[in-house]
């Protein structure tokens, strides 16, 4: 997907929900311990951050960990 072209806001939903698709994609990696929904959130939360003050969609393994954190039931 070009993202080049698309809203922040569009492109960092995008992207948080690919990340959550794929991290719940074989199994539930997290043995029930994490919502996927919740994770899309604090995902797409964090890209938005990311986006605006640092112009990218990355997000570093510290974020993840902290949005996973952030998403256990």
């Amino acid at each position: 997907m070009n993202t080049l072209r698309m809203p922040t806001e569009e492109v960092a939903r995008y992207w948080a929900k690919t990340g959550a698709e794929v991290l719940f994609a074989e199994k539930d990696m997290f043995n029930g311990t994490v919502s996927k929904e919740k994770l899309e959130t604090n995902l797409y939360e964090q890209m938005i951050v990311n986006l605006l003050e640092l112009d990218t969609s990355d997000i570093s393994e510290e974020q993840l960990q902290h949005c996973i954190e952030l998403s256990k039931n």
